[in-house]
């Protein structure tokens, strides 16, 4: 068989038929001894032997923009493939990278497999039923809403846009992509496809599950891969192989794989679902289980307002209240009878969905239209299943809706590795589901932790010692040695703390959440923006909340500035050609900050604030209780929580840097008018500027800058500029700094 290694070589060799198409397309290609040494180390990975009760072999590789990544890993890929006629996979976290694979990326490494092996691997894109809308469910959901006086202007708006997203075909992927998650009122599977949807709307997913039946390479995200994962691997094997599962893989943006983990292995039944289930089941056939199901759910519904009731009167205590819903952890020792009753509750109902199961396929149901129930049916034995053994993997938890008023099961992933460890242990009876793997991204650690060892990466996945075949010795990082030009604009310290409660350290796990910011700060960024654009060229400022992109775009209409900006309800995608037809475009988004691939479009970066994550509510108590029945005192587990938000935001915010070049002749300035940005002691240093910095807590967000721009004769960082405040106190309207301001603060 040829050598995959000597094969990777050859594709990239500088006359060789990577080369060769790119240029048939019009495309330049130039060697880059970087770019090759990542795609041989990839097919190193790849082609490691795994010997029979091995698991998986997994090694980490990042690769920082510049390295050109995704060729670097798709065409040894294909290549093993095609070699060794078994099926690959590609994993990604967001669309775009995703679609930047299949509209570009997997063309060119066919090609370069057809020359060298004379074989076109046939690739395709593969989603779950759940992530195709149905209108006619849309159309439903907001007629129950409007019944019950309970369909706001809000939510009004959000499912007419998802009626007409749905009507052209679009998914609940790219929804959530590029409007950000539904609001509490809407749930996924009140929307989705379901497998007795009309005929019309299901077509779409038929059609595409059969191109992704037939393919030799599968291009999924990671939602779908850790789903897959949930049920053991069972919705991704592949139907023609005797083994079950894949030959080779690479997750791309695997950083982001463990927060895919952990929302898979989330887990909600609320009442509405049982109710549709039941009605579900007289459909099938099964009238009797279904009436039975049905009083059970208003027995249960009874005792949970009763209990509810009951708390709220002895003034609340166990309860939490987080978001727009309140919680009761079952796993605390408050609510061991509250746990039983719940656990009750769910055997009977769990056993009432399997007494309809049996019943309908007696009656000749098809096994397509009963996965509903057995769905419903397995996400409550899960929940059996956590308050049986209530641990940090999964934490059990009763929820209510004050907009729904239905109580829901629900159990929170605290330890998401314990997922994604089912792609590549092995069993006694069976192979790992995926024999190699290689795991890939711009930035694998937050920028600064386990550079060495991939420490982090490693447990967050569930990479441990004795339990995984982790290839220490093949995993690297890769760096561009030259790779764009970057200068600094930094925030002058007298600007407040961006959010309005002037958040301590201790609770800036909360900056993601969308609430109010200062109003200083906000006219402080907008001159930011309008400064930035003035100096000329287009403009991308990425905010971490549509509310923050809204009154930013608010205050530069004022200013008399036009801006792209970015609303719930308009895809990331769309907005794209608005602004690069125009070179001087001004772009407000937050959903930008990963997957946007624009080289030679971006002069001017503006980050407004540090991209601390939304922590979901539910994850959040439950990570509190967690560590407090450990023996944590609330202000150290609250302390471990901004340590968790703090490296997400740090290997976020490289992600937005990477947004400003793309291309090896791009060139940017980077606004960063977040005054805890640390400043670089060229200035802290320099008595004339009279400026502190801010702290150790903050400091280690100076390593999101690439080190090519920190060190040595490319580092920009030491010469930035500060951007001046002068918007007073009492802020009535914008007041923006003069040029002349700036540039004197530049010469300085």
């Amino acid at each position: 068989m040829a050598n995959l290694i000597e094969l990777t070589r050859q594709a990239f060799a500088p006359d060789g038929p990577l080369a060769a198409a790119r240029r048939a397309q019009g495309r330049a290609f130039r060697p880059d001894p970087v770019q090759l040494a990542y795609a041989e180390r990839v097919a190193m990975a790849l082609d490691v032997q795994v010997d029979s009760g091995q698991h998986g072999a997994v090694t980490a590789l990042e690769a920082e923009t510049g390295v050109g990544k995704s060729l670097g890993y798709l065409v040894p890929l294909l290549l093993r493939t095609a070699l060794v006629q078994r099926k690959g996979l590609v994993s990604t976290f967001t669309l775009q990278l995703q679609q930047q694979l299949l509209d570009e990326d997997t063309q060119y490494a066919s090609e370069v497999c057809h020359t060298l092996l004379g074989v076109r691997p046939k690739i395709a894109k593969r989603m779950g039923l759940r992530n195709f809308l149905s209108p006619t469910r849309v159309e439903a959901l907001a007629e129950a809403l409007h019944a019950k006086h309970r369909l706001t202007p809000d939510i009004k708006d959000i499912l007419d846009a998802l009626f007409v997203h749905a009507k052209q075909g679009g998914d609940m992927r790219e929804w959530i992509s590029a409007y950000g998650q539904l609001p509490p009122t809407i749930d996924e599977g009140e929307i989705c496809l379901l497998p007795t949807s009309p005929e019309e709307e299901s077509e779409r997913y038929r059609a595409h599950l059969a191109d992704a039946i037939d393919a030799d390479v599968l291009v999924v995200t990671h939602a779908l891969l850790m789903t897959s994962a949930l049920r053991w691997n069972t919705v991704l094997s592949p139907k023609d192989n005797s083994e079950g599962g894949f030959d080779a893989a690479v997750i791309d943006e695997a950083d982001r794989l463990s927060d895919a983990a952990a929302l898979s292995a989330q887990r909600r039944v609320n009442s509405m679902m049982l109710q549709r289930a039941a009605r579900f089941l007289s459909h099938l056939g099964a009238p009797d289980p279904s009436d039975s199901l049905l009083k059970e759910i208003a027995t249960w519904r009874r005792d949970m307002d009763a209990l509810y009731g009951t708390v709220v009167s002895r003034g609340g205590a166990g309860i939490s209240r987080l978001g727009h819903e309140e919680y009761i952890v079952l796993s605390d020792p408050r609510h061991a009878a509250v746990m039983m009753q719940a656990r009750g509750a769910a055997v009977t109902m769990a056993a009432a969905l399997k007494e309809g199961y049996v019943a309908a396929q007696r009656r000749g149901a098809a096994e397509d239209d009963l996965r509903y129930i057995r769905d419903i049916a397995a996400e409550l034995r899960d929940f059996v299943a956590g308050c049986e053994d209530a641990s940090d993997f999964r934490v059990p938890m009763l929820s209510w809706s004050p907009v729904r008023e239905w109580p829901a099961f629900a159990l929170v992933g605290l330890r998401p590795g314990r997922l994604s460890a089912r792609l590549w242990r092995s069993s006694e009876v069976a192979p790992p589901f995926i024999r190699s793997m290689v795991m890939t991204s711009a930035t694998l650690d937050a920028p600064g932790d386990g550079e060495a060892t991939f420490s982090e990466l490693r447990t967050a996945l569930g990479l441990i010692p004795g339990y995984s075949n982790f290839q220490a010795e093949l995993s690297d990082r890769f760096r561009p040695r030259k790779f764009g030009r970057l200068s600094f604009v930094l925030a002058d310290r007298r600007v407040p703390n961006p959010s309005s409660s002037g958040a301590s350290e201790a609770d800036l796990e909360s900056d993601g959440d969308g609430g109010s910011s200062h109003p200083q700060w906000l006219a402080y960024v907008a001159a930011g923006i309008k400064m930035a654009a003035e100096s000329g060229g287009r403009v991308l400022a990425l905010t971490n909340s549509f509310r923050d992109t809204s009154a930013l775009g608010a205050l530069l209409e004022s200013a008399g500035s036009k801006a792209i900006v970015h609303q719930p309800g308009m895809k990331l995608g769309d907005m794209i050609p608005t602004f690069v037809a125009d070179e001087n475009a001004v772009w407000i988004s937050p959903t930008a900050w990963e997957g946007l691939n624009l080289p030679g479009t971006i002069n001017h970066l503006v980050i407004t604030r540090l991209p601390f994550p939304y922590f979901e509510p539910a994850r959040r108590l439950a990570l509190l209780d967690s560590m407090m029945a450990r023996g944590y005192s609330l202000a150290k587990a609250r302390g471990v929580i901004y340590g968790i938000a703090q490296k997400e935001a740090r290997r976020r915010l490289r992600q937005g840097i990477g947004r400003a070049i793309r291309a090896e002749s791009d060139s940017a300035t980077v606004w960063i008018l977040d005054p805890r940005f640390p400043l670089p002691d060229s200035i802290t240093r320099d008595p004339r500027q009279r400026i502190a910095n801010t702290g150790t807590v903050f400091a280690p967000f100076v390593s999101a800058i690439p080190d090519r721009f920190r060190t040595g004769l490319g580092d920009t960082y030491s010469a930035s500029a500060i951007f001046p405040l002068t918007i007073p106190d009492d802020v009535q309207e914008v007041f923006l700094p003069k040029e002349e301001d700036l540039f004197s603060s530049i010469s300085e």
